[in-house]
């Protein structure tokens, strides 16, 4: 770039002063010529007047005024009449002319001494010279300020982001950058590091919290298995007394390991993409009812009510669905909502025609609510949102149910939102393709 700068900048210069130059023996032969047409007006008026006289006193006058002037000659009536030559060194420039209204061959002829004739225009000529060089010398040094500042508010992003880099390799993850305003390119590339170093972060804080819920949800099982098999084998008595609750606490606490361990295979199975569906044509009213009733315990011991709605037989459509994979998004969604509302309150799924080729499957509980900046993260894996101000939950999660319930929905090529507001609950809706047969 600087190389640039430096040949633009001389070139310029150089074109310059080449004109100056030009200008100036311009200028020298103009005077010349100025002084010729001056001679031969003035032998004209002598020839007119027939006198000598003036134009030798004339010619000695030129030649006093202007020292540039080597020698002067003016021939008349075939007389020549001229000056003593000077002994000047260096280039001349000799000029002749005619004098009008003659014609016997009258003349003047001026030698001039190019470097004394040039020499007032060469001094413009230095100034301008020194000039040009200091004003290029200061375009020149600007222009290094300049490519420098430029250079710096350029590469300064750049190693801010190669500095953020560095210390996201060393695990240091939500480094932020301030946005560069120096170009868009730079713009745009630091607000989707910006953005790529937070998604970092919060997964980072996602496997923390994962690690965490694994833990919990394998150890507790596992303890509690432990410690019912080690107090029959301890106390044979207590097997005889207490064995069958002993055993459906353990096997209670097998199918919470087990149901675990089925969700991490399903997340497995979602990530490769080899989750499977039989779809059929399946009444979502008997499912519901099913669910609901199989969870009523549960809200039954939570003082919860739990209730479901359904529009009129005549029309609701049956849904094109697997039965396995609805129940258990239904069991998923219905177990949020007992988890997240309080004693005394309510959980309600109600099933609808959403239009002539969806079912609308809503869930509606009168828990906490979720704030809007939850909402977007909700459905993804791992992700446990706190209910603000909630004194309900308890236990921990492992943030995979809702995930889960995501996949399958659009595996049927469904959708499944979240409609909620802090402190007026929440609904999860989802729709199913309807069955055109009836």
């Amino acid at each position: 770039m600087l190389t640039g700068i430096a040949l633009s900048t001389g070139t310029i210069t150089v074109c310059f002063l080449w004109f100056q130059l030009d200008q100036v023996q311009r200028a020298a032969t103009q005077r010349a010529e100025i002084m010729l047409n001056g001679a031969a007006k003035t032998a004209q008026e002598a020839l007119n007047a027939d006198d000598d006289l003036m134009l030798a006193s004339y010619l000695d006058f030129l030649q006093d005024q202007h020292p540039e002037l080597v020698s002067t000659r003016i021939n008349i009536r075939g007389r020549w009449f001229a000056t003593k030559p000077r002994s000047l060194s260096g280039d001349r420039l000799q000029l002749s002319k005619s004098v009008e209204g003659t014609s016997s061959g009258e003349a003047v002829e001026l030698v001039f001494s190019r470097e004394l004739l040039e020499r007032p225009g060469r001094e413009a000529f230095d100034k301008s010279v020194r000039a040009a060089i200091v004003l290029a010398g200061l375009i020149f040094l600007f222009s290094i300020i300049g490519t420098a500042w430029v250079a710096r508010s350029l590469s300064q992003p750049i190693i801010d982001l190669t500095y953020a880099l560095d210390e996201a390799g060393r695990g240091n993850l939500g480094v932020q950058v301030a946005v560069s305003e120096s170009s868009e390119e730079l713009r745009v590339v630091t607000r989707r590091f910006n953005s790529m170093s937070r998604k970092l972060l919060e997964l980072e804080q996602m496997k923390k919290d994962f690690t965490a819920s694994v833990t919990h949800e394998l150890r507790s099982p596992l303890a509690a298995i432990e410690s019912f098999a080690d107090l029959m084998l301890a106390d044979p008595e207590e097997l005889k007394v207490r064995g069958e609750d002993h055993l459906a606490t353990i096997k209670q606490n097998t199918t919470r390991l087990m149901r675990f361990i089925n969700d991490l295979l399903q997340v497995a199975k979602m990530e490769r993409g080899k989750m499977d569906i039989e779809v059929k044509h399946l009444p979502l009213a008997p499912l519901v009812s099913e669910v609901v009733k199989f969870l009523s315990p549960q809200a039954k011991e939570r003082g919860i009510r739990l209730t479901a709605r359904f529009a009129p037989d005549k029309k609701l459509a049956p849904a094109l669905a697997d039965s396995d994979r609805v129940r258990q998004v239904l069991i998923n969604l219905l177990s949020n909502s007992l988890k997240f509302t309080s004693r005394g309150g309510s959980v309600d799924v109600s099933v609808s025609m959403k239009d002539k080729d969806f079912l609308l499957v809503e869930v509606r509980d009168t828990g906490p609510g979720i704030a809007d900046e939850d909402k977007e993260s909700l459905f993804e894996k791992f992700t446990q949102v706190r209910a603000r101000g909630s004194k309900v939950l308890k236990e921990k999660g492992t943030g995979l149910g809702l995930s889960i319930a995501k996949s399958i929905v659009e595996l049927h090529k469904g959708k499944i939102w979240v409609e909620s507001e802090l402190g007026k609950g929440s609904r999860f809706l989802f729709t199913l393709p309807a069955s055109r047969f009836l």
